[in-house]
């Protein structure tokens, strides 16, 4: 196996991995936008949802700039930059 074939490989992998990652920082943070839109509190989001307090308040923190209209996917973006969001690190 080549040297360019083997960092193309991980390469891939590392490109999957942050997707993925991505996807589900997008995923959580439209289920508490939903939530949040109820009028639940952090507390009680984090609960139902059954994550981490401290995730659910960064996220709602980070969607306070963007209300009314709440956009998902610049608030997931906004999360992963400015957070505890393991795939901003």
């Amino acid at each position: 196996m080549s040297i360019l074939s083997i960092g193309m490989e991980r390469g891939q992998k590392i490109g999957e991995a942050l997707g993925e990652s991505r996807g589900e920082a997008y995923v959580l943070t439209d289920l508490i936008i939903k939530k949040m839109k109820r009028g639940l509190a952090p507390e009680q989001i984090a609960d139902m949802l059954e994550i981490n307090l401290a995730i659910v308040k960064e996220i709602c923190n980070v969607a306070k700039d963007y209300a009314p209209d709440y956009d998902v996917k610049k608030i997931s973006e906004a999360y992963q930059k400015e957070s505890l969001c393991p795939t901003a690190k």
